[in-house]
């Protein structure tokens, strides 16, 4: 155990491209919500690593960045013809009422703590 580096703790899934800063995003009920491949949102599950579901972005000539999520909404940054634009998704059902792990959210909240 080192105590200057953060260390991954396991390995929820093998992304094909690498996850660059901003894809991802843990979601209070334990949903980890990431961008993959840049033209999809993939939920999976923060503690079993089961997928939840995936679901395709729509415009194709929007180079998508960053995603963070709350309430019924998903919030995604994505770039088209140069500009940054923010756009508003409504959280898939399947998001929203996920409750896994009864005790995932203290668990993350421990984990997080320095």
């Amino acid at each position: 155990f080192n105590h200057t580096q953060l260390v991954p703790e396991k390995a929820m899934r093998e992304w094909l491209d690498p996850v660059t800063q901003g894809a991802l995003h843990i979601l209070n009920n334990g949903v980890v919500v990431a961008i993959e491949n840049r033209i999809s949102v993939h939920a999976l599950d923060l503690t079993s690593g089961k997928s939840i579901g995936e679901w395709r972005l729509p415009h194709e000539d929007v180079e998508w960045r960053h995603i963070c999520g709350g309430g019924a909404s998903l919030f995604i940054l994505g770039s088209r013809k140069g500009e940054a634009r923010l756009y508003r998704f409504q959280m898939p059902k399947s998001v929203q009422e996920w409750r896994g792990d009864e005790d995932q959210g203290s668990a993350l909240h421990r984990k997080l703590e320095i």
